[in-house]
């Protein structure tokens, strides 16, 4: 069996063996340690999660003492608790045993039990149904590992067409026609469902990406129409008028008119940076990132030194993490 019916236990992300326009499964393998999300477990791998181990999840990166193993998860998870609340769960393991059945004060319950009860040897203990006996662990050994493979087949089978799927809403959409070379905001808002998914199975998004990060994925994909001067604009912090096809430069984040189609920021010295999203020093940053001292604050686009004093003033010392004594 291809496990169709039993991928996913939320229903969130596939259904009948097809990803659920819309949803945001991540990307087929993991979403571990990616450039669009670092957090472990978003997704359709959140099902693999053990929430009363701290949620540790068996296809997480093997590092150190985080290694986590299947025979590991099995034996942490099988219980008459997990079988009888398994449909509600979100959870694999507990979702199959649940499929799988169990019994309780005599009565059956799952599609196997008559199966199981024929080989009580193994499956009952002093005349008691045994929900982690040996014949489920078997069999959970393999349809674990099954299932993961085609749980990464779904997904890598709709990241390979679902471009096409963009594009084609897009076009039903009259993206770019109303706006010459500029993109249209209302087909994006249409197809943002298709988008977020697409971009979930190909970039590993955990969460709706922000209209500029969707802009940009369509420009790499070789979708896009905005113009030259968008790009240019966009880059430099700006914000893009499409009607006039002007630059609009928020002089709240420090940023002012650099011609027709950019923005500078005001500021000696500083840049827009894009990973802070605004205008940053850039010398003080970059000896921020130099010392090994120095810690770069996105957020508050400051230095924390874990040892010394962070100094701006001008000499020898300037923007690093000075320390004395």
């Amino acid at each position: 069996t291809d496990y169709e019916g039993c991928l996913d236990p939320t229903g969130k992300y596939i259904v009948d063996g097809k990803v659920v326009v819309g949803s945001q499964p991540g990307r087929s393998g993991g979403m571990w340690e990616t450039e669009e999300a670092t957090t472990t477990t978003k997704g359709l791998y959140q099902v693999w999660n053990n929430k009363k181990k701290s949620n540790k999840n068996i296809w997480a990166p093997a590092t150190g003492t985080g290694a986590y193993t299947i025979i590991e998860y099995i034996d942490d998870t099988l219980s008459l608790d997990n079988a009888q609340n398994g449909s509600k769960s979100g959870e694999m393991s507990a979702y199959l045993q649940n499929k799988l059945g169990y019994n309780l004060n005599g009565k059956n319950f799952g599609m196997c039990m008559s199966i199981l009860n024929k080989c009580q040897d193994y499956t009952y203990s002093s005349g008691t149904y045994d929900p982690a006996n040996s014949v489920i662990k078997n069999y959970m050994q393999r349809a674990l590992r099954q299932i993961k493979t085609s749980q990464d087949e779904v997904l890598a089978n709709y990241a390979s067409s679902c471009l096409s799927d963009v594009t084609s809403c897009l076009s039903q959409n009259n993206y770019g026609a109303t706006d010459g070379n500029n993109y249209s905001n209302v087909a994006i808002q249409a197809c943002k469902p298709v988008i977020n998914t697409c971009m979930s199975v190909t970039l590993g998004y955990d969460v709706e990406a922000p209209d500029s990060k969707v802009l940009k994925w369509l420009n790499d994909a070789g979708i896009s129409t905005y113009s030259v001067g968008q790009i240019a604009c966009e880059s430099t912090g700006g914000g893009w008028n499409v009607t006039a096809s002007t630059c609009i430069c928020d002089s709240s984040k420090s940023l002012a008119a650099d011609g027709t189609d950019k923005c500078k920021c005001t500021a000696t010295g500083a840049a827009w940076d894009s990973e802070d999203g605004a205008c940053v020093v850039t010398a003080a940053k970059a000896g921020c990132e130099a010392d090994t001292n120095g810690t770069w604050n996105t957020s508050t686009h400051t230095c924390t030194c874990s040892a010394g004093t962070w100094t701006t003033t001008s000499g020898a010392d300037q923007y690093t993490c000075k320390v004395t004594g």
